[in-house]
Order: structure tokens, then sequence, then C-alpha cells
């Protein structure tokens, strides 16, 4: 699946809840740019200090940067 890139701040609480409807905890998946595999730890709104809207938390299988489905400890 593709994510459209918003830059603007949303209000809308459920921002990317559709999309973010077709995945689910324990799914395998992979990150663009890069074709970075991983899975799927996290799907939901948003906690600990993102932005508003929903969001897809994934553990790459390589330890590329801190990217462990974790935002800010949550």
């Amino acid at each position: 699946m593709e994510r459209s890139v918003h830059t603007q701040p949303t209000t809308d609480p459920d921002h990317m809840k559709e999309l973010c409807d077709g995945f689910e905890v324990g799914m395998r998946c992979s990150v663009e740019p890069g074709d970075k595999r991983g899975e799927v730890k996290y799907v939901g709104p948003s906690q600990g200090g993102v932005p508003l809207g929903w969001w897809v938390g994934v553990q790459y299988d390589e330890p590329v940067g801190k990217n462990d489905g974790t935002s800010k400890g949550e």
C-alpha cells in the first residue's frame, strides 16, 4: 500500500484511518523508499506526541535507524 505525504497538520483524529484499515499487527510489510522489510507492531490512532491521525508502527528486520515500531517510547 502507498501512503501519501501530507505536509499540513490535521485536526482530524481519523486522518489516514481508511488507509490503516488494511493493516493488522503481525503482518509482514515492505516500507518505501528503500524496500525495507518488517513487521507491523502497531495500528491505530496517534499516541505519544506524534501528529494527529492514524499510524502504522513497523519493526524492521534489519537494524535500520531506531525503527522498532515505537514512537517516543510507546
